[in-house]
């Protein structure tokens, strides 16, 4: 019977890690940014504390993709998020929300805060790939929770914030509070 238990609480613990990291990057998933999103928010709101977001899309992804082939692609996003594990907190949330779109939830940081950790990232995946055949950059929004927000005008302006960055060229960081 301990046997059995003990096979059990291992099944569940896989499972557990399946639901909440992505198997190619490492990066947490969508089930998690479900999970705790709310929680975030309510807490941030009730205790007055900052919640930041930072919104991360690849630039040109398909591009590489195509012309270098999926096996490439798959490498670009393990380096995007080896980067960003490496130059986030351990309260923060990175987490992949589909593709090469990637979110970090950052728990009492201020839009300062958030914006550091953004250009650090941004510079620092630059310069990953900066010897390798392709050009790999990425394009980053940050914001910062108001008071009359809720959860999805936060993520909306975070995505809002990525966007100008795309449509101004690129390989940049906007911020809108």
């Amino acid at each position: 019977m301990e046997t059995k238990n003990q096979s059990l609480r291992s099944l569940n613990e896989q499972i557990r890690q399946l639901l909440e990291k992505d198997v190619l990057t490492g990066l947490l998933t969508r089930y998690v940014f479900n999970s705790q999103i709310e929680r975030l928010y309510v807490s941030s709101k009730a205790d007055r504390i900052p919640l930041s977001a930072i919104s991360i899309d690849a630039d040109n992804f398909k591009k590489i993709n195509d012309t270098f082939g999926h096996n490439v692609g798959d490498e670009v996003l393990k380096g995007i998020a080896e980067v960003i594990l490496k130059n986030v907190r351990a309260s923060d949330f990175p987490i992949r929300m589909g593709g090469e779109e990637i979110l970090i939830l950052l728990p009492e940081a201020d839009i300062d805060a958030a914006h550091l950790i953004a250009e650090r990232i941004r510079t620092k995946v630059e310069e990953k790939f900066k010897e390798t055949p392709y050009k790999v950059t990425i394009s980053l929004g940050v914001t910062q929770l108001k008071g009359n927000d809720t959860i999805e005008s936060f993520l909306k302006r975070a995505d809002e914030a990525l966007y100008i960055s795309k449509s101004n060229g690129k390989n940049r960081t906007t911020v809108l509070f």
